[in-house]
């Protein structure tokens, strides 16, 4: 129950929603944390299952992990549609936890597969988890703040983030070497980390059910369907702005697709030309990796500042600038040689992409929240995700194509031409004088 005559919570330069007390605010930190740990981590480790556990030939590992997250966002689009507007009606809450108990069966149950086929099984079970908990994530985010503190909030949540994927690239993603150090052979080792991943997501799926807050529900004349519902998500569209934030989804998850899927992918098929095991590659790739998550830590708060003193499709222009110029640079002058990850050319490659990728979160995320209703939020978060998990599909198999059959370095490639793509949409906003926010919502 709201008390209107209790202050709303304020913590430093961040205001919140009436309705939102300090516990909610810290799990949602710490959820924020998880969230990117445990999700990238499934990815992360994918070259190790599939070199070191069921062997699966060099020549087709690329077009079967680009598959494995085809598969995962294709249960997304479904799960987190009908998630995100059955959770207008429901609350946040409940959702949210029973994502995270289908992620810890998934990681549980993961290693345990002997085929590619029974991989793909087992992905699908974790994929349930991560259309639930995606979608109530970012709705959770955007409903926390209010609107002047909006890309602050995020850039923190950002920071935590950030912290949970260095967490992953800089502990988890060596506990495979450090288990064989201990004596257990390539596929306990694989096993134990799996099993690790999946007491975490029990725990926080408990963590979760007392602590997230639901938003205030509003009464309506008429109680919609769910698919109504949906659909009303997508007939937003025509509201220029919100477009553009529809399209940061698809692109934007593109590029986060090719960072936790084929950066380890090329470390590890690299390495195994140069005769480095894969446990060392994946070892060197999680070094490199923290520091692209390093990067957008720091940056992710001087983009938050940048996200509420300009307008937001101009800082979606500036957001996508950065990002084109990373995986440009990354795409045509990387490398995937282990022994050069830490040398000054890929460590500066990988600042810009942590620039580059806590960027656009950060400016997508803002103009998403700035433009969504609140009483339809749930909906909107839904389309957001299903277009976001049709842009990771389009990523991954696109990209697993032309790692298989270009360059290693392909699909880096492809998403600074795409991120290019929708910076040139953008500037055709700000051209076209389509940059005002709704009347409710002006800030600037």
């Amino acid at each position: 129950m709201i008390n209107p005559t209790e202050p709303a919570l304020k913590i430093g330069p961040i205001s919140f929603s009436p309705w939102i007390r300090l516990n909610n605010v810290l799990t949602l930190v710490y959820a924020s944390f998880i969230w990117l740990t445990v999700v990238s981590f499934i990815n992360f480790l994918q070259p190790y299952f599939l070199e070191a556990t069921l062997d699966v030939p060099e020549d087709i590992q690329g077009r079967i992990s680009g598959n494995l997250t085809v598969l995962q966002e294709i249960i997304l689009i479904i799960v987190g549609g009908i998630a995100g507007a059955y959770s207008d009606k429901v609350g946040r809450r409940i959702i949210f936890s029973f994502g995270f108990v289908f992620i810890g069966i998934g990681f549980f149950i993961y290693p345990l597969a002997v085929s590619v086929t029974q991989l793909f099984l087992f992905r699908a079970v974790f994929a349930v988890g991560v259309g639930l908990g995606a979608v109530m994530f970012s709705a959770c985010v955007q409903d926390y703040p209010k609107e002047r503190s909006r890309g602050r909030w995020i850039a923190i949540i950002g920071v935590f983030t950030g912290l949970g994927a260095m967490f992953m690239a800089l502990v988890l993603s060596r506990m495979p070497a450090w288990l064989i150090t201990l004596g257990f052979n390539e596929a306990e080792a694989g096993m134990y980390a799996c099993w690790f991943a999946s007491l975490l997501s029990f725990l926080t799926a408990l963590v979760l059910a007392f602590g997230i807050s639901n938003p205030p529900r509003e009464k309506k004349e008429k109680e919609n369907h769910i698919l109504s519902d949906l659909f009303v998500g997508l007939k937003q569209a025509k509201n220029p702005r919100l477009a553009l934030a529809y399209f940061t989804a698809f692109i934007g998850r593109g590029d986060l697709v090719v960072i936790a899927v084929f950066f380890s992918l090329w470390f590890v098929r690299d390495g195994a030309d140069l005769g480095v095991r894969p446990e060392v590659s994946i070892a060197r790739a999680g070094m490199l990796f923290g520091i692209v998550q390093l990067s957008a830590l720091l940056w992710g708060l001087v983009m938050g500042t940048i996200v509420d003193k300009v307008n937001r499709v101009h800082a979606v222009c500036i957001a996508y600038f950065i990002a084109t110029l990373a995986y440009l640079l990354m795409g045509l002058y990387g490398t995937g040689d282990p022994n050069q990850a830490l040398s000054s050319k890929m460590i500066l490659f990988a600042i810009f992409l942590g620039m580059g990728e806590i960027s656009v979160i950060n400016a997508g995320g803002a103009i998403l929240g700035q433009e969504a209703p609140p009483n339809i939020r749930g909906s909107i978060m839904g389309v957001f995700a299903a277009l976001g998990a049709a842009g990771i599909i389009f990523a991954s198999s696109i990209g697993g194509m032309l790692f298989d059959n270009w360059l290693r370095s392909g699909p880096f490639i492809m998403m600074g031409v795409l991120n290019g793509l929708l910076l040139i949409f953008a500037l055709t906003l700000v051209y076209l004088k389509l940059t005002k926010p709704k009347d409710h919502q002006q800030l600037f």
